[in-house]
């Protein structure tokens, strides 16, 4: 990646940290995603398997999710990440 490149990716962070801290940006989690569009299948997908974890480390949590007869478990977020053994072997430990 050539310095300029990566001197306007720095600086474009910078800017977004600053409007964050400013209060110009909110992060939303993804139920308000899914509610601010709601024609989006891949952000109700992502709210629903939020809230089915309570939004506690729901990134891991879906990712080795373990209930398989869900009919959302195929395209689950990370679903791509781990296989029906992994999610299982996680679930153990």
């Amino acid at each position: 990646m050539s310095t300029e490149r990566i001197k306007k990716l720095h600086d474009g962070r910078q800017l977004y940290q600053k409007r964050f801290a400013a209060g110009e940006l909110i992060k939303l989690n993804p139920t308000d995603k899914a509610k601010a569009n709601p024609q989006s299948l891949r952000l109700a997908i992502n709210a629903k398997c939020y809230e089915c974890c309570n939004g506690i480390s729901w990134h891991n949590r879906t990712r080795y999710c373990n209930i398989f007869d869900c009919g959302l478990w195929q395209v689950r977020p990370h679903a791509k990440d781990a296989t029906k053994e992994e999610c299982q072997k996680w679930q153990e430990t």
